[in-house]
């Protein structure tokens, strides 16, 4: 699925001439300029990049400049905006938890965060050629294979051929495209070439720089909320660039980077509930979807969702250019009860389920966006991803660090700025705040698979001997990381617990599927999600605490422990979570 923006692809490298061998980024450097040196009446094109433009030497009104040199400078500010984000601090980044939830992969096997925006900040030059993207502009469109739709600003498509033309299947003599084919679309994620078209209304749009300059004249609760921001030729560019499959693609795990849809529930003012379809587009729905896949990992989800990626790095880039963080609009969440007035917070919920409700009044004051169908455009093969039923769930507070929580209450009574009382300093600063605990002691929880022997019978009525019949469980224990625990001598964390049931089997199983309740040593009360296979990235579980970022847990390759006692048990760790 493609959103209304969009970008084109790379001519490849020529070779230069040269008295030495050079470098592959040299020559995309030096290709560059040249081009800067030659063709001085052409936009300088960021080094790495090659833009065909097709369409785009008309003037914009706006600017008063050719529309090619608008799209190079909005390249410029995707640069910024990439550069925005050089770290994830869990213990203060509030954008990071907006844009991204609890479920964030910050480090370990397949954390692709920051490499998806250094991708983008770097144009590709992890490839030997640069980037190659094709520029279209009105009323180039009328020569490909389809029109720019009312209301629409751009939109991205990838191919293989050069010069973006191949998903049409027939053109009339004078080159406009008649039918519209499919085979043409290829997003092979180190192949394909990017194409975006930019349709009039992008160049209505203020430039980035300006967009952020008119923020910081507005009062205070405009300039904290980041619909004062959104419009903006660099942030729109920046979208359909990490549509493109060799730049949001290749550096996601090769995790197409589109947009979803939610089906969610509406509390209308009176009461009444109403289903509809919410696209996961603008900031208060990227929001919304950050907190409705409790049961889902990252990966199967938010790591999809564009606005996501491109939220959270406009959000980094007011914050750094603007002074404040635009905290607004909230994705909270209250405790409602039927027939009550209607809470001031996006999504009402219930005492003792995960059911949730969006409230209508609040939504449409707060959106963006108010779906237009008309200007949806999709790409032939591409599902309409719609999360629903059984795969939301709301996301409590408890799932999410204390700090974040206040500061989103904080905000929602109007202190925008989230200032509060430091911390105390402790009376005895030379002295550990923990002197019993040992220092640098990294921990891990261990998901052992148990086969405990038990026997059933003897039958005296029918005189049949005894069954043999194992018992299947799972048991969590606590261990020092590197090393684990030992399962033969030592308790299992949940042994007072109730016991949960595992697969049986004569061999052990996988992964993990499902979800336990478990009180960890330092953590306190956990639930541990295992998500029955090994994801994107690297993930089989997940451990989530109260009052912390979720845990990742990854499958354990230790062999088979056999303890050899009164009775023999057979244990085999199948997941980890070091923290």
């Amino acid at each position: 699925m493609r959103s209304i923006y969009y970008s084109a692809p790379l001519l490849p490298l020529l070779p230069l001439a040269s008295a030495r061998a050079i470098h592959p980024l040299e020559a995309i450097a030096s290709l560059a300029r040249l081009k800067r040196q030659d063709n001085p009446d052409q936009p300088v094109v960021p080094e790495g990049v090659e833009i065909n433009f097709s369409g785009c030497d008309d003037i914009n009104p706006k600017t008063g400049q050719k529309k090619s040199w608008d799209i190079t400078n909005a390249w410029d500010e995707v640069i910024d905006l990439a550069n925005s984000i050089t770290e994830i601090d869990t213990n203060s980044d509030i954008g990071a938890y907006d844009y991204f939830g609890p479920n964030m992969q910050t480090e370990g096997i397949g954390y692709k965060v920051l490499s998806v925006y250094n991708n983008l900040g770097t144009f590709g030059r992890n490839f030997f050629w640069g980037w190659r993207v094709n520029a279209f502009c009105e009323p180039e469109d009328a020569n490909l294979h389809r029109g720019c739709p009312k209301g629409a600003i751009a939109y991205e498509w990838n191919t293989l051929c050069k010069d973006g033309r191949c998903p049409c299947d027939e053109r009339n003599e004078k080159g406009d495209c008649t039918k519209q084919g499919k085979d043409g679309f290829n997003s092979d994620p180190d192949n394909s070439y990017i194409n975006i078209m930019f349709c009039d209304s992008y160049f209505g749009f203020p430039s980035l720089k300006e967009a952020v300059d008119e923020g910081k004249k507005k009062g205070k609760e405009e300039k904290y909320n980041m619909n004062t921001y959104w419009h903006n030729r660099g942030k729109v560019l920046f979208h359909e660039l990490l549509h493109g499959a060799t730049v949001g693609a290749h550096a996601n795990d090769k995790i197409p980077i589109t947009d979803l849809w939610i089906k969610v529930k509406q509390k209308q003012p009176d009461g009444s509930d109403k289903i509809v379809d919410v696209q996961a587009y603008g900031p208060l729905n990227a929001k919304l979807l950050a907190r409705t896949i409790r049961n889902e990992n990252w990966n199967d989800y938010v790591r999809k969702n564009d606005d996501n990626w491109t939220g959270y790095a406009l959000a980094k880039h007011i914050n750094k250019k603007v002074g404040v963080y635009p905290i607004l609009p909230l994705a909270d969440g209250h405790v409602y009860t039927s027939g009550q007035p209607l809470p001031e917070a996006l999504f009402l919920t219930t005492e003792n389920s995960n059911d949730f409700s969006i409230n209508a009044d609040l939504y449409a004051k707060d959106t963006l966006f108010k779906w237009d169908p008309n200007t949806w455009i999709s790409q032939p093969g591409e599902e309409k991803l719609v999360l629903e039923g059984d795969k939301l769930s709301f996301r409590p507070d408890k799932d999410y660090p204390e700090w974040y929580i206040k500061r989103l209450q904080a905000a929602r009574q109007g202190n925008l700025d989230g200032e509060q009382e430091q911390p105390q300093e402790p009376e005895h600063p030379d002295e550990p705040e923990h002197p019993d605990e040992p220092a640098n002691k990294h921990k891990t929880v261990q998901v052992f698979w148990e086969v405990e022997p038990n026997w059933e019978g003897p039958n005296l009525r029918t005189g049949m001997p005894p069954l043999f019949k194992p018992k299947f469980y799972w048991y969590f224990y606590a261990g020092e990381q590197g090393k684990g625990a030992d399962p033969c001598n030592e308790d299992p964390i949940n042994v007072n617990g109730p016991l949960y049931g595992a697969p049986e089997g004569k061999d052990p199983p996988a992964d993990i599927n499902g979800e336990w309740d478990i009180e960890v040593p330092e953590l306190g009360k956990c639930r541990f999600q295992g998500i029955g296979r090994v994801g994107p990235g690297g993930d089989n579980g997940w451990l989530h605490c109260e009052g912390r970022p979720a845990i990742m847990c990854k499958p354990d390759g230790r062999k088979l422990d056999e303890c050899k006692s009164d009775t023999t048990v057979v244990s085999k760790s199948i997941s980890y979570c070091d923290y």
